[in-house]
């Protein structure tokens, strides 16, 4: 599974950007932080992959988060749903004139 917090923590306090690719040929990239720019020669494939990465993070971290609420609300209805389905199928396997109903 995926460490959301750590990757909310190496995302926090880093060149926010956005990124770009600002030589195509090198690969060279630049990102913004406080009004100043860096600049990084890497290869154009990294390059590619380092800005398109960079630039999605925020985006991907919050959509994580969001399917993982939803995921953990699903397992909810889930099991309330068992747990009915196991309650109509006690009564549907009940004794005849009992239909698994305790009287107090």
């Amino acid at each position: 599974m995926i460490d959301l917090d750590r990757l909310i923590g190496l995302n926090r306090g880093t060149t926010s950007g956005p990124w770009e690719v600002i030589n195509k040929e090198s690969g060279t990239i630049m990102g913004q932080v406080e009004g100043s720019y860096i600049a990084s020669p890497v290869s154009i494939k990294n390059a590619r992959l380092i800005v398109g990465a960079c630039n999605a993070l925020p985006e991907l971290i919050a959509e994580v988060k969001q399917l993982r609420e939803e995921n953990t609300q699903l397992h909810k209805n889930n099991k309330a749903l068992l747990r009915e389905k196991e309650q109509w199928n006690s009564i549907r396997n009940a004794p005849p004139g009992n239909y698994g109903l305790t009287v107090k």
